[in-house]
């Protein structure tokens, strides 16, 4: 009855002195995580099933945002940190953290084949006193009832000498004031020596660690934080819809709601969401509650109305157009910006990309510009991102992202057409006939 205690205290022994860390998956969720590890003393090993990848990251060549090669650079010359493809660092390992992707599936289910991969990697190469965190954003239920019974067997058992917990990511790409440091860990452990042992762990290198009494419970608070800005995003698009047709203009309205010191917190709208957060997180919620009987009415609705935005923007080219002696069919279209958003690279799930495919549809010529995506794959073709000189050859430009780098003012200037779906014209306070807002 004395080993899985002892087993605890000499993992936690561990922890708090050095630990060895294993990070599955090298991307924008788990090279911040080994970084911040390594920084804190710990040896950390980044493990990525890319050769090219473990390659670059070895270089001191960062591909992820946020994160400058020459702080990857600062982490590998203290030899705490390396990256490999060898399943075997595992074997090594007191700890192993798991971000890897959970995107959608067929019918818009769950994808968790990553996260399972992960878990019977582990199973296969981990040694005893093990503390294994999933970091992926999932379901409530998936730590418990999808990656622990992965986990277990040839020697890791959770009674003796393994232990689990969930703790989401809570990284905001582009974002300079908060990172995987300062912003507050949410952790829920399977059992409570698991709890215990992951906020020693994250103690390390968060500045607050914040234990939940479950995984469950921490699975479903990251589903919530997204949920409840795709709602409230989706709730602003569908006012932008409804002003149109009541023929208000919705930023002036907005504006105005906005002016409440209480009761009210600023969403503003656009042509969609993107990114895996917002764009996938509440299709897991919304599955998940209809696995258990329960039917959300307020989800589906704002998952439909951000995906109605693309063709609520090219309804409103159509009219811009309708305007001109031009056809649409001998029209070109510039796009400003295809990143999910504003000052980033990341073009996952973006809603640019159906606006795109929308537009080509009903326009003779669409091309984009975005200084941070020089190129780009929309459905069997690919795009190269245009010299922004060009822009006084298109017959409208779109401003799909503002990014801080658009001079908003000379674009317009040097625009035929313009139309804002982002409401940067009214912050610039540019009043010119030419410009359209969303």
């Amino acid at each position: 009855m004395n080993q899985p205690q002892s087993a605890k205290t000499a993992l936690l022994s561990r922890l708090r002195e050095e630990g060895r860390v294993v990070v599955m998956g090298m991307g924008y969720v788990g090279l911040p995580l080994a970084l911040h590890a390594a920084e804190a003393g710990m040896d950390v090993v980044g493990l990525d099933i890319s050769p090219r990848t473990v390659e670059g990251l070895n270089k001191g060549m960062s591909h992820v945002e946020g994160i400058s090669s020459k702080r990857l650079a600062e982490a590998l010359s203290t030899g705490r940190f390396r990256a490999t493809t060898e399943r075997s660092a595992l074997t090594d390992s007191d700890v192993v953290l798991v971000a890897v992707p959970t995107p959608l599936g067929e019918g818009n289910t769950p994808d968790l084949g990553a996260v399972e991969v992960a878990a019977r990697t582990i199973q296969k190469w981990g040694k005893a006193n093990l503390l294994v965190v999933l970091e992926s954003t999932t379901y409530p239920g998936t730590t418990k009832e999808v990656f622990l019974p992965l986990l277990q067997g040839a020697g890791l058992c959770l009674e003796e000498n393994l232990f689990v917990a969930f703790s989401p990511e809570r990284v905001d790409p582009g974002n300079r004031e908060y990172d995987i440091g300062n912003t507050p860990k949410l952790v829920g452990g399977v059992n409570g020596d698991s709890l215990e042992l992951a906020v020693a762990f994250y103690e390390r290198f968060v500045d607050e660690v914040v234990p939940l009494s479950t995984a469950e419970a921490a699975e479903m608070a990251k589903l919530f934080e997204n949920t409840f800005r795709s709602v409230n995003i989706g709730l602003v698009n569908e006012m932008a819809q409804m002003c149109e047709a009541l023929e208000l203009d919705v930023w002036e309205v907005l504006a105005g709601a906005f002016t409440k010191p209480f009761g009210i917190m600023p969403f503003r709208p656009g042509p969609g969401v993107g990114g895996h957060c917002i764009a996938i997180d509440p299709h897991y919620l919304d599955w998940k509650g209809k696995e258990v009987g329960f039917f959300s009415r307020i989800i589906p609705v704002a998952i439909a109305s951000n995906e109605e935005m693309p063709a609520f923007v090219v309804k409103k080219v159509c009219l811009i157009l309708e305007q001109t002696e031009l056809k649409r069919e001998d029209a070109s279209v510039l796009v400003l910006g295809v990143s999910y958003k504003k000052d980033v690279e990341d073009w996952r799930e973006s809603p640019i990309l159906s606006l795109l495919s929308l537009l080509k549809e009903e326009v003779g010529q669409v091309e984009y510009h975005d200084p941070f995506v020089p190129f780009l794959a929309v459905e069997t073709e690919e795009k190269q991102s245009v010299p922004l000189e060009e822009i006084a050859t298109y017959d409208l430009v779109i401003l799909a992202v503002d990014h801080t780098v658009f001079q908003v003012p000379a674009l317009v200037a040097s625009s035929r057409r313009f139309l804002d779906t982002r409401g940067t014209t009214l912050t610039w306070g540019i009043t010119d006939e030419k410009v359209t807002t969303l």
